[in-house]
């Protein structure tokens, strides 16, 4: 069978391979069942690298469960299954992980969302838990906040409910009820922090006053809000005008624990991408862009960020999703770099946004980024041409498409249909889940593709 470029497939019998081809050894068949939800690859080390799951749960029968694998995929015995507590037990709050934060000594701080019911409505607050991984298995860390879990207030006066995005203009005799939209961002927020303050972003929606609002969040190292930033740890961010309809879409942190958040806004019928930078103090960065906001245009398209990748020194990749005017709904993408200031960077494809030609669809489903070990982009969703085989572009840092990972940086999987979540795992190596329409009944997996050429 040898190697088959057409699919990227390997034979166990041929173990050379290119990049990009599939690891037929991965799982023991090639793929790894059970693995449909957002996942992560541990940031601090690219050698045994587990792979944490996270499944967002809807009830006290029915948690979040974070399952830790090992680097070939198998459940880990030394993490497990872990259902997450609820977050606070008399109002049975369960907890929506958005972002993890690892601080090299064996502990994991899970930040994002708290789903409470009551008999005046469902709320949902910002809340973190910690787990301790030193142990077998992983365990909630007692010893942060109150017995390992905490929620955070949110000011839900109407001054701070104004802060938001008004989507319906009704009248403001209702009581705000605040209600999640969809779980979290583009992507889950992966860092490293050895210690000091812990900022994070969330989204909340009021379903009564239909305003979608965000909030930065500010907590110490043991799970308490600091009082100073905000209002008790919490401070909404300024959405500006109705008209504006300003949404974050995703978010980044560099290593100044600024917090950079990217999305789409509206202006004169149209829509564009913007970025914000605020500092860990909570003020927009002036140095960054127009008074800490970057506006992403495309000449003939609406444009918005769909995900961003900040690295350590503040430099931006931006995956875009882009509309032309003229191309009858179909959605195409686009990345684009920004240096440390927002500025266009001149080094990736002389400033200007790069188009990925060879992958589109009719929405922005099936796309997603990462960057591997050597800051090349990769880039994985839909075939442009079928518009359901998976497709994946490999990027330099330069912005050039990478010679060495298929036909001009691109490949497409035929075996499969489009790539559903992404990751990297031993430094380049790319971990993806797909749909595979060989299998009966047709099952969604987690497979693995070599980064390197090698034997």
């Amino acid at each position: 069978m040898g190697n088959d470029s057409r699919n990227g497939r390997t034979s166990p019998a041929n173990a050379a391979h290119v990049a990009g081809d599939q690891d037929l050894q991965f799982g023991g068949s090639g793929y790894v069942r059970y693995v449909r939800d957002p996942f992560i690859t541990d940031p601090t080390t690219d050698t045994d690298q587990r792979i944490y799951v996270i499944t967002y749960g809807t009830s006290g029968s029915n948690p979040s469960v974070i399952v830790g694998r090992l680097p070939t995929g198998a459940v880990d015995p030394a993490f497990g299954n872990l259902a997450l507590p609820f977050v606070d037990d008399s109002l049975r709050a369960v907890m929506d992980v958005q972002g993890l934060i690892f601080n090299n000594d064996g502990k994991i701080t899970c930040v994002g969302i708290t789903d409470v019911t009551t008999e005046s409505g469902r709320y949902f607050y910002p809340a973190a838990v910690r787990i301790e991984t030193s142990g077998t298995p992983a365990a909630i860390d007692e010893g942060f906040g109150n017995k390992g879990r905490m929620i955070y207030e949110v000011d839900l006066s109407k001054d701070a409910a104004s802060c938001g995005v008004d989507l319906s203009h009704p009248d403001d005799s209702r009581a705000p009820h605040i209600q999640a939209v969809s779980h979290g961002f583009g992507s889950i927020r992966r860092t490293v922090q050895s210690s000091g303050d812990i900022l994070f972003c969330c989204r909340l929606f009021n379903s009564n006053t239909q305003v979608e609002s965000y909030h930065l969040v500010k907590i110490g190292e043991n799970g308490d809000p600091v009082t100073s930033f905000g209002t008790n740890g919490v401070l909404t961010i300024p959405a500006g005008s109705p008209e504006r309809g300003l949404q974050w879409l995703d978010y980044g942190i560099d290593s100044n624990r600024s917090i950079t958040l990217a999305g789409r806004g509206q202006v004169s019928n149209a829509t564009e991408g913007v970025l914000a930078r605020y500092t860990s103090d909570g003020k927009l960065d002036s140095g960054f862009g127009n008074s800490g906001e970057q506006i992403i245009k495309i000449e003939g398209a609406n444009v918005y960020i769909k995900q961003v990748t900040v690295l350590d020194d503040g430099e931006a990749i931006l995956l875009l999703a882009v509309d032309y005017l003229q191309s009858q709904g179909r959605m195409e993408f686009a990345v684009m770099k920004l240096d440390k200031n927002g500025k266009e960077d001149a080094s990736f494809n002389g400033g200007e946004a790069l188009l990925l030609s060879e992958m589109g669809g009719i929405s922005d489903a099936f796309v997603f980024m990462e960057l591997d070990n050597q800051e090349r982009i990769i880039v994985a969703g839909q075939d442009a041409v079928s518009e359901q085989h998976a497709r994946m572009t490999r990027i330099m840092p330069d912005g050039t498409l990478d010679s060495e990972f298929g036909i001009n940086g691109s490949r497409t999987y035929d075996n499969l249909n489009g790539f559903r979540k992404l990751g990297i795992q031993r430094g380049t190596d790319i971990l993806a889940v797909a749909q595979d329409p060989n299998t009966l009944p047709t099952e969604v997996l987690l497979f693995r593709f070599f980064g390197e050429a090698g034997s």
